[in-house]
């Protein structure tokens, strides 16, 4: 696998896609936050 033991290539790709993962999570947090601080939330529609 392009000269890379297959633990340390697997291990990149985990790392990557934890990367990817939490940064999605982060940012929709912050729009539910923002939405929230703005009032455009679910609740401001009851």
């Amino acid at each position: 696998m392009f000269g890379l033991p297959a633990g340390e290539f697997l291990g990149g790709i985990a790392i990557a896609v934890f990367g990817v993962g939490t940064w999605a999570i982060g940012l929709g947090v912050a729009y539910f936050l923002y939405r929230r601080w703005r009032g455009d939330g679910p609740r401001s529609e009851e």
